[in-house]
């Protein structure tokens, strides 16, 4: 029994190192299939025949019942010492999880009296210039949500912490209102990011083209400077963190960072201070399955390769879009007949 195990071993081991040579499975499964899928369970059959040979050689000598007994106990031990492990590796990041969702908190107000919203975003998360009046703010406009939308990048922060800091009244910043003119002045108008479900609800109508019809029907967008404090509502919309994807190239590293995070905070002006009324943290990581696990990685569509599996764990959260639109029924633009 020993000399199999050593000999399955041995040729487990070297198939092993086959599959972990970048193409090799690809080309395994493109070749009748067998030889691919002889790759992708050599690295199992390896640890197996392991776990296996150390088991008979502390334990071959001793009675049928008393061998099965501490067979058994030896791969608990094994899938223990597993379990604990990741739960070590994935200590930091869940820690992190918790640490940035600690203090999030459901909408807590209303909407009466919401004229004017302020919209402070970094580039990434508004996904694009974040001083121009992009899908959001044109929806907000005209579809008559907001009378106006005031636009200025978030501040920069050094660390996750420091995206708490109190909103900032006296921050110059950019007025959008729509005003019923004779001509309109020029204003930048880029294309917006469409998502395909506003695509939907603009039966596949640009929202750029329904903002320029408006706009050539009179209906002037108006850009002008103006402060934080003349807003009635605040939304931050920052992301936090950039965590990396496992993919390809870290597939082996079990110390990946994965975290990304986005936060959406809102505040209410009153009495000339911002009072928050709701803050939520969107998370996705990719926590270690377990150490013991190795399962394939795809990158490329002919790129398939061993790594350590991770599980996905997700706050989806609300993006800012939804905000609006389940907050305050945000709708598409209305079509100029």
């Amino acid at each position: 029994m020993r000399k199999v195990l050593i000999g399955v071993c041995l040729v487990s081991a070297i198939l092993t190192g086959v599959a972990l040579v970048p193409g090799a499975i690809v080309l395994g499964l493109l070749f009748l299939v067998v030889p691919g899928v002889v790759l992708i369970a050599a690295p199992y059959v390896f640890a197996a025949s392991v776990a296996s040979l150390v088991a008979v050689s502390l334990f071959g000598r001793l009675g049928v019942a008393v061998r099965l007994l501490a067979y058994a106990g030896f791969a608990l031990l094994i899938l223990g010492l597993a379990t604990a492990a990741a739960w070590q590796i994935n200590r930091p990041l869940m820690m992190d999880w918790e640490k940035l969702s600690a203090e999030d908190h459901p909408w807590t107000g209303d909407k009466e009296g919401v004229r004017a919203i302020a919209l402070l975003q970094d580039r990434r998360a508004a996904n694009g210039n974040p001083v121009l009046c992009l899908a959001l703010c044109q929806r907000l406009l005209y579809s008559g949500t907001a009378e106006s939308v005031l636009e200025a990048a978030s501040p920069e922060a050094a660390s996750p912490a420091d995206h708490d800091s109190p909103v900032d009244l006296g921050q110059p910043i950019i007025r959008y209102r729509v005003e019923k003119r004779a001509s309109c002045p020029p204003v930048t108008l880029p294309d917006g990011v469409i998502r395909q479900s506003e695509l939907n609800v603009f039966n596949k109508r640009q929202l750029l083209d329904e903002a320029k019809t408006r706009i050539a029907a009179g209906n002037c967008l108006i850009a002008e400077r103006a402060t934080l404090a003349e807003s009635d509502l605040v939304v931050v919309n920052q992301v936090l963190r950039d965590g990396h994807q496992p993919y390809m190239r870290d597939r082996w590293n079990l110390a990946l960072d994965t975290l990304s995070a986005r936060r959406l905070t809102v505040f209410r002006i009153r009495d000339g201070r911002p009072v928050q009324l709701s803050r939520e943290t969107a998370m996705t990581a990719y926590p270690v399955f377990t150490p013991l696990l190795i399962g394939l990685r795809t990158g490329d569509p002919i790129d398939i390769e061993l790594g350590i599996v991770r599980v996905p764990r997700k706050n989806p959260g609300e993006d800012i879009a939804t905000f609006f639109e389940k907050v305050f029924g945000l709708k598409g633009i209305r079509r100029v007949s």
